[in-house]
């Protein structure tokens, strides 16, 4: 019975300290919840076509610019759609 009430207490005790290395902290959650709303913030699908002038978008809500780095020089910004990556203000246009 007491090689029993052993088996028993060692097996809870490992199965506890297991599940407790498995749960994450809640800086960790944290971090994971802010990056994926920053991955959700980031895109700028924008159309830019030749020209004289520069393809670039300039959010009216916090005048941050995305610069499209493929069409930066030589190319002018047609239209944009998206969120800003600064403040996440959406954009179309």
């Amino acid at each position: 019975m007491a090689c029993a009430a052993l088996v028993v207490s060692a097996a809870t005790v490992v199965g506890v300290k297991a599940y407790n290395y498995s749960q994450m902290s809640e800086l960790a959650l944290a971090n994971i919840e802010a990056l994926s709303q920053a991955e959700n913030t980031v895109t700028i699908i924008a159309t830019c076509k030749r020209s004289d002038s520069y393809c670039e978008y300039s959010c009216k809500v916090c005048n941050s610019v995305w610069y499209n780095s493929r069409f930066w020089r030589g190319y002018k910004l047609i239209s944009a759609r998206g969120h800003c990556s600064k403040c996440g203000a959406k954009i179309n246009e």
